[in-house]
């Protein structure tokens, strides 16, 4: 899928009401999108799955665990932010541990977002995390959850 299909894959997601969309074929377009080079196309691709809610969450936690490409599971993790599913918060925590800090990072961001207060606990470890950034992200989620 070339990024001018991943866009048209987004905008028919982001359009068109919840009704009107088969999730299984938009599902399966979103994830062709992300073999679209550069970034732009698999962060739209993960958005317009998280706008799908409910139909696509099964597959966004698929991709947060499981998704070889570090860019495409990074953004995962933020499209994970506003799901209130109790099978999402144990993704995120076990994303802290991801061998990619930005995988790391965007999971910190996700649940500081949430403002769970047992997120501290998993949060906790990254004060002594080998990125600069991902410790500094972690003191200040601290002081929000």
């Amino acid at each position: 899928m070339h990024r001018d299909d991943a866009l048209e894959a987004w905008d028919m997601a982001r359009t068109r009401p919840p009704g009107e969309i088969r999730p299984s074929t938009t599902i399966r377009r979103h994830l062709a999108a992300f073999d679209a080079e550069g970034e732009i196309g698999p962060r739209r691709a993960i958005a317009a799955l998280a706008k799908l809610g409910r139909p696509a969450l099964d597959v966004l936690l698929q991709i947060a665990k499981d998704e070889p490409r570090v860019r495409v599971r990074r953004w995962a993790q933020e499209a994970l932010t506003p799901f209130t599913d109790r099978r999402v918060f144990p993704v995120l925590a076990a994303s802290l541990a991801d061998p990619h800090m930005s995988v790391r990072l965007h999971a910190l961001l996700a649940l500081a977002a949430r403002r769970e207060p047992r997120a501290a606990k998993a949060i906790i470890p990254l004060l002594r995390d080998p990125s600069g950034g991902v410790r500094v992200n972690a003191v200040a989620a601290l002081a929000h959850v």
